[in-house]
């Protein structure tokens, strides 16, 4: 007997059969409602299943199985409309419902049996399958970076780097270093040219600190918040404005390359056959998990970019560990590649374009389904899997979230031929490889003379130091390095500080520690009646929140310094530096190793203004006195978002920081609105016809987008859309106001502008280059959908609730998207980095203590 290519056994055929009319037997005892029979049936002994064959039915590569029959899926169908809420109660006993069904049947299932199942002995996967393919790499030209998140620094970092630089192709243009404190971006930036530091606190939306507040058992998992909030950032930083190319690698910090690698491939075909037979979408039928395989025609004359998968971890460990929530999130069961492995291989190419559709999706689906936060999703998993007993099981079982499986399983099913899976991936690739160095610093020279088919190595160096028994700071000749990693032991390890710290004296920041009591704060502001400005209002409302810290903070001082002054926050260049230097001195003494103060002194700090201004002498100016200012005083500076960080990196190198006299960190503390004024509409309100659209600014003119505005107010159809412009007027400004559905309002209080906004559907963000927009902000807390220029601080302030545009012309397709998703965007207005007043507020309470945003978790977490 045939089937396909292969002989099949009578034998073999006899147990086919004999599962078959098991199968119906249990189906039928079930119809009759004979449950004893069912659960007998279900218990006779399991049978091989045969391996996937080409010539079965099409699936979709991590299809769910059929939503009424299966029990795994949440039953809860409540679908976003507008004036009402998703049933909490439901969706949560649909969850609930999901895991346990999970317990009992996916994980007791999983075995040998299932792991045979995905063994690709048959597949020839070195065939592409396709008709008139050339494949083509990518020039010098083509813009291509790289992402490497890196806790800590070592003798090795700058080998990894190099290595990146060398052999990965496309060449990399930019490094993006995600770190933990910027206490390490002196020694990285010298590493070579564009190479960037970005805070890994500002990419994650919770810190680790938060994430354990939540969930206490992350503390003694192994898997502790850091570990998430590293996984969080390689997805969030789609989102942000820094330059990123929208392709990039994200490489994990301990790999080092060896040979030259391709990740990224052009590819032209008139027809692609089955790209992707390359994979196993992975279902659940029975109480057993089972493989098919996918065939899929995909025709184009276009170019297509694929991304290279290596094969990674097992697939068994994985699919454990991460199948459940990568369900949960993407309504998927996961894939699996050809040869039972998974494509976590510690790097991954990711489109930032492809990135930012599926978490959307993501955050659609979590508050469609489970009416809860995409983060409580994947931390209530590792909170249900803490019976354990040791230290490495313990971390095993919290390990149930990876952003490369996510993102590869998202690509796999909606985009498959923007893949190409190398088979033989798994001889190119080793981990911890034995070394013939006898120290702890990589010899990249041997590595490469004993592994000559190897293109890179995953080389850990805390298991290294552990193994041979090297300290933090081994083998260090480096005056740089040596002060980066002592640095590093205190303030991002929390360990005792070394035997000196070289160029890095922080002695106001340790003293700000040893005072970790309620503190005064003194706010330095020139302030002004509304309506004003945008610092002037998130000032106002900071100080309230401040205020409602009675946990934290004994009292709030305006522009003054007295005994009891503990911290001092002074903002830009808008306090009078007269007066404040004049206060400041009273209770400073000068000493040749720094100033000796009572208080620790932050500077929040935005722009750089000509770059979100104009270029004239009147701002280079106010710049000046930025940088002034901030070397003089400051103890630590606050930025508000990571576009102005990555801008004054660019436009003013080293000028933050403190260069070479002592170091100051940068944070980033992004802004939000006052509860109290700016309240939170009903969730999900009913859009009008017409919808009704909003802009407000204190100024106006080129860069906050007046252009734009009034291109627009020509162009809407007044049946479908009505605008209304809140704010002072300029010679730019030209809105047609003759026509009926175009409204000019005058600057109004921050009570009449919630009113007014609350009274809209759609707010419009067209400012260029605007670093931290406190009317996005005003928009974002009641709860506005946003059409936002794709740049400057818009995109990390709006997140997913919201659509980009870049020209004039692509604004009306952004509002008509909004229009049609409109329940979805208001599900998800500022998600996943914004956060409201108070958290904000004791952000800079942690600040303020001489530690990082989200030490002190919000006293809901």
């Amino acid at each position: 007997m045939k089937k396909g290519s292969r002989t099949v056994a009578p034998r073999r055929l006899v147990c086919w059969t004999a599962m078959l009319l098991t199968a119906l037997g249990a189906s039928l005892a079930r119809l009759l409602g004979v449950p004893a029979a069912a659960s007998w049936l279900r218990r006779q002994p399991a049978r091989r299943r045969r391996r996937p064959s080409p010539t079965r039915s099409a699936s979709v590569c991590g299809a769910a199985a059929d939503e009424d029959t299966d029990p795994a899926l949440p039953a809860a169908r409540n679908v976003l409309r507008c004036g009402s809420r998703p049933a909490q109660a439901q969706a949560r006993e649909a969850s609930e419902q999901s895991r346990r069904c999970w317990e009992a049947h996916w994980r007791p299932s999983w075995g040998t049996a299932a792991q045979a199942n995905m063994t690709a002995t048959a597949i020839n996967l070195g065939s592409e399958s396709v008709d008139s393919i050339a494949v083509e790499s990518l020039g010098e030209d083509f813009e291509f970076d790289a992402v490497v998140p890196l806790l800590v620094t070592s003798t090795n970092t700058a080998a990894r780097l190099k290595s990146i630089r060398k052999y990965i192709r496309p060449r990399v243009r930019n490094i993006y270093l995600l770190v933990e404190s910027d206490v390490s971006c002196r020694y990285l930036t010298s590493l070579g040219p564009h190479v960037y530091c970005l805070p890994v606190h500002a990419l994650s939306g919770r810190s680790g600190v938060e994430m354990v507040a939540a969930y206490p058992h992350l503390a003694t998992s192994g898997r502790h918040g850091g570990w998430f909030v590293q996984q969080f950032a390689k997805l969030f930083v789609s989102l942000i404005d820094v330059g990123l190319s929208d392709h990039f690698v994200v490489i994990d910090s301990d790999n080092i390359f060896l040979q030259e690698l391709e990740v990224l491939q052009r590819v032209r075909a008139a027809s692609i056959r089955a790209p992707t037979a390359q994979f196993f979408p992975l279902e659940w039928a029975e109480g057993n998990i089972r493989a098919r395989l996918q065939t899929k025609t995909y025709s184009s004359s276009d170019p297509v970019l694929r991304a290279v998968f290596f094969a990674g971890n097992n697939s068994k460990m994985w699919f454990r560990d991460y199948g459940p929530t990568t369900h949960d999130l993407l309504g998927k069961w996961p894939c699996a590649l050809a040869n039972g492995r998974t494509a976590v291989a510690h790097w991954m190419v990711f489109s930032r374009h492809r990135v930012r559709a599926m978490l959307a999706s993501i955050f659609e689906r979590v508050a469609r389904d489970h009416a809860t936060s995409f983060y409580d999703v994947v931390l209530d998993w590792a909170s249900r899997k803490r019976a354990c007993e040791t230290r490495d099981q313990c971390k095993q079982l919290a390990s149930t979230f990876s952003e490369y499986e996510l993102y590869s399983t998202y690509l796999m099913v909606h985009h498959p031929e923007e893949v190409r899976y190398d088979a033989t991936s798994i001889h190119k690739y080793m981990r911890n490889p034995p070394s013939s160095s006898k120290g702890c610093t990589i010899d990249v020279a041997a590595l490469k003379a004993r592994y000559t088919t190897l293109q890179y190595a995953t080389i850990e160096d805390e298991k290294t130091r552990t193994r041979r028994g090297c300290a933090d700071d081994y083998g260090i000749d480096d005056g740089l390095l040596a002060a980066t990693v002592a640095a590093e032991r205190e303030i991002v390890l929390r360990k005792p500080p070394g035997a000196g710290t070289g160029k890095f004296e922080y002695e106001a920041l340790r003293a700000a520690r040893s005072r970790a009591k309620r503190l005064v704060v003194s706010v330095w502001h020139v302030f002004h009646e509304a309506p004003w400005g945008g610092g002037n209002q998130f000032l106002a409302a900071l100080i309230n929140a401040l205020r409602r810290q009675d946990d934290l903070i004994k009292k709030v001082q305006l522009n003054k310094i007295t005994k009891e002054t503990t911290a001092i926050l002074i903002n830009a260049h808008t306090f009078n530096t007269a007066d404040f230097a004049r206060a400041y001195l009273k209770f400073v003494k000068k000493t040749p190793q720094g100033d000796r103060k009572p208080f620790i002194v932050a500077h929040r700090i935005d722009g750089p203004n000509i770059i979100n201004r104009a270029n004239t002498s009147s701002y280079q100016s106010q710049d000046r006195i930025v940088r002034l200012m901030n070397g003089l005083y400051a103890d630590v500076s606050i930025h508000q978002s990571l576009f102005s960080w990555h801008a004054w990196d660019t436009t003013y190198p080293g000028s933050l920081g403190g260069g070479d006299s002592r170091y100051r960190p940068r944070v980033i503390i992004r802004n939000a609105a006052d509860p109290a004024i700016f309240k939170q509409r009903p969730p999900c309100a009913a859009p009008r016809t017409p919808m009704r659209l909003i802009a407000t600014s204190h100024a106006n003119g080129f860069v906050k987008g007046a252009d734009t505005l009034a291109a627009l107010s020509r162009a809407i159809d007044c049946e479908e859309f009505n605008i209304t412009f809140i704010g002072s007027r300029s010679r730019e400004f030209r809105l047609a106001t003759h026509r009926p559905c175009v409204t000019v309002v005058p600057p109004q209080s921050s009570a009449e502008i919630a009113a007014a906004l609350a009274e809209h559907d759609i707010f419009i963000a067209a400012s260029r280059r605007e670093p931290a927009s406190n009317s996005l902000v005003e928009a974002l807390a009641v709860g506005l959908p946003v059409a936002y220029r794709d740049e400057g601080g818009h995109p990390e302030a709006v997140g997913l609730g919201g659509v980009p545009f870049k020209t004039d012309d692509e604004l009306m397709s952004a509002l008509r998207t909004i229009k049609e998703r409109y329940a979805y965007f208001a599900a998800v207005v500022g998600a996943p980095l914004h956060h409201n007043i108070d958290d904000i507020a004791r952000q800079y309470v942690a600040v303020l203590r001489g530690g990082l945003p989200g030490d002190i978790p919000s006293r809901g977490a």
